[in-house]
């Protein structure tokens, strides 16, 4: 029996993806346990792992992706803070709690620690204090490969120009030089609190090989490694076509195969029963809009609602999150239904479609139970490249979220459902899903 870390962002899908893992690894005997400078302790634990808080101290970084628009009054202002920039970097790699962290690590002493891409300082303690190490994500590709744009874009092979080999690598200059940029005015903004400015330092003092070992410029903020193993629960067959780097191999998918649990609250739960139980001779939409956006998506969710509530033979289940206040949606048609969470895979148990903003989690889960996507992305992050990857592979159509009417939304809607050849296309990726079988966990193993 091994023991063996698990350091994970707080963002749902990915605490669902390694806790998941998490309980598949404790069945072949290994104590797993899982933390988290977050404060995600509760939801760990309800979904059955343990859980030690090691540092909780997040560092908030400076992760805002409009960085190059900052007023040029407030960046002369910012200036000022150079003066102090040792002070503040210490200052912040004071917040980072790497001596906790690096205690909490001996305390429990595993025998390999899976780590999170994104959060690269413990990776980065964990390998220097001797313990097997190894970066783990869900996403698709991070790297540049050959033929292969950066994720934020939504493009597919056949795409004109700017998908042909030149194209492509010209698309990646415009790219780490928007990346370079952003560091060196983050630098400059905060004045050493940085996050490539930290972990330089943290670097140094632990005798990290941060030159050798760290990549810059590959997709993912802030950084990436050269030769440490990454495993991307995630299929190739989904990716567009590439060669991962040597150090990359993916795994596969990780769903957790259980339902949700019942809602908490027994009337919703009750009026979420009743929606499904009639949705044999209905046609069920769920729309999924995730939780990482911030901005104010009222407008869009009203189209989506309406588009909806001009077919009286669909039903909309709808999970509002944070996100979205109900009282500003207007009247709701009575085939609409609002929650103030849903539990995802439950309703894609038995939808016969998805509207999605296209996040990995949903865009798996989906493929998992059979259903056709209506995506609409955001414009930032990596949700144009996975409703890009959709489109490719024929899994679904991709709308434009900025401009779609209700009845675009209808039509796109009808183009997916009872189509042949999505259903056909998504059995064919949700066999290459089961392929996998039990890759990731015997990958993890292998570490060992």
């Amino acid at each position: 029996m091994a023991k063996i870390l698990i350091v994970t962002l707080e963002l749902a899908g990915r605490v669902n993806t390694f806790a998941e893992l998490g309980r598949r690894l404790e069945e072949r005997g290994h104590q797993v346990v899982m933390t988290s400078p977050a404060d995600i302790e509760g939801l760990v634990e309800a979904l059955g792992l343990e859980f030690r808080v090691m540092s909780r101290l997040r560092p908030p970084g400076l992760s805002d992706p409009d960085v190059l628009r900052v007023p040029l009054t407030t960046a002369i202002a910012s200036l000022r803070h150079l003066r102090h920039f040792r002070h503040n970097r210490e200052a912040e790699i004071l917040r980072w709690d790497v001596d906790g962290f690096t205690a909490g690590l001996h305390a429990f002493d595993p025998d390999l620690v899976l780590c999170d891409i994104e959060f690269p300082m413990q990776l980065m303690v964990a390998d220097r204090e001797g313990y097997r190490t190894a970066a783990v994500c869900d996403q698709l590709a991070l790297w540049k490969r050959p033929g292969l744009p950066p994720l934020h874009l939504p493009l597919v092979p056949g795409d004109g120009w700017q998908t042909s080999r030149p194209g492509v690598e010209l698309l990646w200059v415009r790219y780490r030089l928007w990346k370079w940029l952003r560091f060196r005015l983050l630098q400059l903004l905060s004045g050493g609190r940085d996050q490539l400015s930290v972990l330089r330092e943290i670097a140094r003092r632990i005798g990290y090989p941060f030159r050798r070992e760290i990549q810059l410029y590959q997709w993912i903020i802030p950084v990436t490694f050269r030769t440490t193993p990454t495993l991307t629960f995630n299929a190739l067959e989904l990716d567009l076509p590439h060669r991962p780097r040597r150090n990359v191999e993916y795994v596969g998918p990780v769903i957790d195969p259980r339902p949700h649990h019942q809602l908490p609250n027994l009337a919703d739960e009750q009026r979420l029963q009743a929606v499904l139980d009639r949705a044999a001779n209905r046609t069920l939409i769920y729309g999924g809009f995730g939780a990482y956006h911030e901005g104010d998506d009222t407008s869009f969710l009203r189209s989506v609602i309406d588009a909806v509530g001009a077919e009286p033979e669909w039903d909309l289940i709808v999970g509002l999150g944070d996100r979205f206040e109900a009282g500003k949606l207007g009247t709701i048609p009575p085939n609409v239904h609002l929650f103030a969470w849903a539990p995802q895979r439950r309703v894609l148990a038995q939808a016969d479609a998805a509207v999605l903003h296209g996040g990995i989690t949903t865009v798996n889960e989906s493929i998992a139970a059979g259903v056709p996507m209506v995506v609409y992305p955001y414009s930032y992050n990596d949700t144009p490249g996975y409703a890009a990857r959709v489109r490719y592979h024929g899994l679904g159509v991709v709308g434009n979220r900025e401009t779609d009417t209700a009845e675009d939304i209808s039509e796109h809607l009808q183009a997916v459902l009872g189509n042949a050849q999505i259903a056909q296309n998504l059995r064919t990726m949700r066999a290459a899903f089961d392929d996998y079988g039990t890759r990731a966990v015997d990958a993890v193993e292998e570490l060992l």
